[in-house]
C-alpha cells in the first residue's frame, strides 16, 4: 500500500520479539532482518538499509551451508540494494553468486533461477551492456513459459523485459510481439484493470510512438490513463506521468492544443505532491513551454522554460554532487540542457550562463569527489566519509525517483536526508575549506566569470546541442560562446552537428598519412 511509516513500527516490533525469545541467528529473525532491510531500501534510507541486509547475509553465510538457497535470497536483497544505490560494481557478484547458488540447487528450469537470471539481467540492461542482458532474458523468458506456463503473470514480466531491452536496442520488430503477449496476458489473468496491465499499455504505446505510429498509441495511452485514474486517483504522480505521456502525444503529433491542457494537469499533480526541484515535475514544465512555443504563447513559454531551467539546473546539480558515477552518467543520457533556451530565443547572456552553469556543477562535483578521497585516507574521518556517501546517494535516488510511499513521506526524507548531509560537512569542512561548496558554480555570474578573463584573450565554448525544429523535433546541432572581458557574450550557431561532425572526420584523414605511403 506504501504506508511505509505504518510497517516501520511493525516490522521493528517483530524482529525484537524474535531477537529476544529465538535469538539473532534463527531462521525467522533472519527474515524479519531481511524484511526490514527491504522496508528500508524501498522507502530509498539506504543507510538504514545496508547493515541490516548485510548482517542477515553474513549471518546465513556462517549458519547456513555456502550453497543454501535462504544465502542465495540474502544475497540478492544486498545486491538489489546496491542497484538502487547505483553501486552497480558492488551488485554484479553478489547477483552471480546468488544465480550459480539457485542453479546448483534447483537446476536451471526452476522459478528461483529464472528469478536470479532476471535480476542479473536487469542489472546488465541498467549499464548498458544488452550483449549479456540479452542471453538472460531470453533464458529467464523460456524457463518461466515452460515452469510456470505461458499465461502465468511471471511469464508476462518476463516478456515485458525483454520486450524493453529490445526496445532500447532499436529491434522494434522483436519488441512489439512480446508487448502484445505480455499485455494479452495481464488482461486475461489480472484483468483489464491492473496496473500491470496499464504499465504494459505504456510500453506498448511508447514503442509505437518511436515507431511513429501514433493512430496505436493514443488509444493505448488512454486507456491506461483511465486505469490510473480509477485506481490510484486523479492526483497521484503515475496518473500524472501518464498524462504527460499523452501530452507529449499529442505534441509530437503537432496537436498542442490538446497537449498543453494535459501538460497543465500533470504539472499541478506533481508540483503539489513531489515540488518544483522533481525531475518528473521539470519534465512537466519543459514540455508546457515547448507546446506554449508551437502555440505562439511566447510569453507563457518564457515563463514555463524559465521554471524549467531553474529547476532542471538545481536537479542536475544534485546528482552530481550527491550521485554515484553511474547515476552521473544516467542523468547526462537524459540531459538535453541547452535545447529550451535557445528555443525561446533568450538573450546571448542567459545561453552563456547555462553553459558555465553546467559545466560549473560538472567541474565542482570533480573537486569535491577529490577532497572526499584524499579525507578518506585519515583514519578519523573514514567512517563519516563513508556515512557521508551513504546519504548522498540516498538523496540522489530519492531526487530522481517516484516510490510508491506517499510524496509527503518522500519528500520529508529528502529534507531529512539535506539537513543530515549538511550537518556531516559541516563536520568534516573543519578540515576541508572547500567541502560542501560543490554547488557554487550556480552563484556563479556571466559577468564575474568575463571580468576573470585576460583583456587580450576570449573563453570560447562549444556546445552540442538539439535544435528545436517545432513539434518535439529537433536535430542535432554545434553552438559556441564567445566570452570576453571588454564586449557582451555571443551565442553563434554553427550548424548541424552530423555535417561539422563528417567534416572535421574528413579534414582529420587529411592530416593521417595511408600506412607505408610518404606524406608530401
Amino acid at each position: 500500500m506504501g504506508s511505509y511509516a505504518k510497517a516501520e513500527p511493525l516490522l521493528k516490533e517483530a524482529l525484537d520479539i524474535f531477537q529476544k525469545t529465538l535469538g539473532s541467528e534463527d531462521p525467522n529473525t533472519l527474515i524479519s532482518l531481511n524484511n526490514l532491510g527491504n522496508l528500508f531500501n524501498d522507502m530509498g534510507d539506504f543507510a538504514k538499509a545496508e547493515p541490516l541486509l548485510e548482517e542477515a547475509l553474513k549471518i546465513r553465510r556462517k549458519t547456513l551451508s555456502p550453497e543454501d538457497p535462504d544465502t542465495a535470497t540474502s544475497l540478492g536483497n544486498l545486491a538489489e540494494l546496491y542497484r538502487a544505490m547505483g553501486e552497480y560494481a558492488k551488485a554484479e557478484p553478489l547477483y552471480q553468486e546468488a544465480l550459480e547458488i539457485f542453479q546448483h540447487v534447483f537446476g536451471r528450469e526452476h522459478p528461483d533461477t529464472a528469478r536470479a537470471m532476471d535480476n542479473l539481467a536487469g542489472l546488465y540492461w541498467a549499464i548498458g551492456d544488452y550483449a549479456k542482458a540479452e542471453p538472460l532474458f531470453q533464458e529467464d523468458l523460456q524457463i518461466r513459459q515452460k515452469v510456470l506456463g505461458r499465461e502465468h503473470p511471471e511469464t508476462a514480466t518476463s516478456m515485458n523485459n525483454l520486450a524493453a531491452l529490445y526496445r532500447d536496442m532499436g529491434d522494434y520488430g522483436k519488441a512489439e510481439p512480446l508487448y502484445k503477449q505480455a499485455l494479452e496476458i495481464f488482461q486475461h489473468v489480472l484483468g483489464p484493470e491492473h496496473l500491470n496491465t496499464a504499465s504494459t499499455m505504456i510500453n506498448l504505446a511508447a514503442l509505437y510512438q518511436t515507431m511513429d505510429d501514433y493512430a496505436r498509441a493514443e488509444p493505448l495511452y488512454k486507456q491506461a490513463l483511465e486505469i490510473s485514474k480509477k485506481v490510484l486517483g486523479p492526483e497521484h504522480p503515475l496518473t500524472a506521468t501518464n498524462l504527460h505521456n499523452l501530452a507529449e502525444l499529442y505534441a509530437t503529433m503537432g496537436d498542442n492544443g490538446k497537449a498543453e491542457p494535459l501538460y497543465k494537469e500533470a504539472l499541478k499533480i506533481n508540483q503539489n505532491l513531489l515540488g518544483w526541484d522533481h525531475p518528473l515535475t521539470v519534465k512537466n514544465l519543459e514540455g508546457l513551454a515547448f507546446a506554449e512555443l508551437d502555440l505562439g504563447k511566447t510569453e507563457e513559454a518564457k515563463r514555463y522554460g524559465e521554471l524549467g531551467y531553474a529547476s532542471g539546473l538545481k536537479v542536475f546539480s544534485q546528482i552530481l554532487s550527491f550521485g554515484s558515477e553511474d547515476q552521473r552518467l544516467a542523468k547526462q543520457r537524459l540531459l538535453h540542457p541547452y535545447t529550451l533556451v535557445a528555443a525561446l530565443h533568450e538573450t546571448d547572456t542567459l545561453l552563456a550562463g547555462a553553459v558555465i552553469h553546467y559545466k560549473g556543477v560538472v567541474l565542482d562535483s570533480i573537486i569535491e569527489d577529490r577532497l572526499l578521497a584524499e579525507t578518506s585516507k585519515q583514519e578519523a574521518n573514514r567512517e563519516l566519509v563513508k556515512q557521508l556517501n551513504v546519504e548522498k546517494r540516498t538523496l540522489a535516488q530519492l531526487s530522481l525517483q517516484t516510490t510508491e510511499a506517499s510524496p509527503k513521506e518522500a519528500r520529508e526524507r529528502i529534507k531529512t536526508l539535506e539537513q543530515e548531509v549538511e550537518n556531516i560537512e559541516s563536520k568534516l569542512a573543519r578540515q576541508i575549506i572547500d567541502l560542501g561548496q560543490a554547488r557554487r558554480s550556480l552563484t556563479i555570474t556571466v559577468e564575474q566569470l568575463a571580468a576573470a578573463i585576460p583583456n587580450d584573450a576570449v573563453l570560447l565554448e562549444y556546445v552540442r546541442y538539439g535544435r528545436y525544429l517545432g513539434n518535439s523535433k529537433g536535430e542535432p546541432s554545434y553552438a559556441a560562446v564567445v566570452l570576453s572581458a571588454s564586449t557582451p557574450p555571443r551565442w553563434i550557431a554553427l550548424g548541424n552537428a552530423l555535417e561539422i561532425e563528417t567534416a572535421v572526420r574528413i579534414v582529420r584523414s587529411w592530416s593521417s598519412p595511408i600506412p607505408g605511403s610518404t606524406k608530401t
